[in-house]
Formats: C-alpha cells, structure tokens, sequence
C-alpha cells in the first residue's frame, strides 16, 4: 500500500469518527448519543437527551437506564463487587431500611432474593433508585452517561449546566453522570 493511500485512509477514517460513524452514535434525525447493548431508556429520558445533545453539541455514551428489580440488584452487587461498603450504599441511596435489608443478599450474591426485597419494597411505594421504572410517574426518570472515555471536563460542564436548567439532577459518580428527572 502506498503512503497515499495509507494517508487516504486515515483521513477518511478520521473524519467517519470525526461524524461518528465508527463510534456507532445514533446519528439518525440528528441524535448524537447512544446506548450499551441491553439499556433500555423512558421516552422521556431519549427525549432529554435528543434536546441537551442539540443545545450542548456533545456525543454522550448511555450506560444505563430503566432497571427491572432484579437488573438494580446486580447494579448494587456491581457496587460492591468494585469496593463500596454498606455505608457507600447507604450513602448513596438513602434508603437505610431497603439497604440493611439488601446488603447481606447482595453481599451472598442472592440477587433474586434481593430482587424480591426491591419488588416488596416497590409495592409499598419505596423506589430505591430512579433507575426503576414506575409506571404511575413516566416522567421520572434516570440514565447514566459514561465518564471514561467521555466528554471533555468543559464538555462535562456544558451537560451539568444543561441538566440544571432542565430541572434534571446530575451526580458526578466517578466512571459515569448520573442523571436523575423526578
């Protein structure tokens, strides 16, 4: 292959990732964000992030969305997994009662059993986390957006400014944003 051709090639790639074609962002009717395989997102939340990728210009990732009962299980065993204690849940949920409760199932990997608790707790009107979906409430709602790689920090502040504005929650929770709508 000959250096202009290798120079073709790594122009034109560069401009595909440039527009987004290799990263594999939803470019279809100007959306610039995309999701993991698997996340599934509340209207609400996709028609948040067609408006706040239009107003900032910033390419976002989206790690997770609605969970099912059993799907917050294994995102608060994934917590734990990577080092958080009983008190960072605590902490980080608030839910001090549901928390007790969870943290010796999760802690023995019995995630459906903790799935029941969630269920339990969901059936007496306690969400531990927006992640869940509640169907009397369709504009509740949570995604997180992944830090790493991501957004540029001034990229980052564009996305904190817009939430703000928009009456959505973020918190920095170190590999991603999470964005909550309540």
């Amino acid at each position: 292959m000959t250096l202009a051709v290798r120079v073709g090639i790594v122009v034109a790639v560069g401009f595909l990732v440039g527009a987004g074609a290799v990263k594999g962002l939803r470019m279809i009717e100007n959306k610039r964000w995309r999701t993991r395989k698997g996340v599934r997102l509340a209207p609400a939340s996709e028609n948040w992030l067609d408006a706040m990728t239009k107003a900032t210009g910033v390419d976002v990732e989206v790690t997770s969305g609605v969970r099912s009962p059993l799907g917050q299980a294994h995102a608060m065993r994934s917590k734990i997994k990577g080092g958080a204690s009983e008190q960072d849940l605590l902490d980080l949920y608030g839910d001090d009662r549901q928390v007790m409760e969870l943290y010796p199932l999760l802690i023995a990997d019995d995630l459906p059993a903790a799935a029941e608790v969630i269920e339990r707790h969901m059936s007496e009107g306690r969400y531990l986390s927006r992640h869940i979906a509640r169907p009397s409430d369709p504009d509740s709602w949570a995604l997180d957006i992944d830090l790493d790689p991501g957004p540029s920090g001034s990229e980052l502040l564009e996305i904190i400014a817009y939430a703000k504005s928009t009456g959505v929650r973020p918190v920095n929770e170190g590999n991603h944003l999470h964005l909550e709508k309540r």
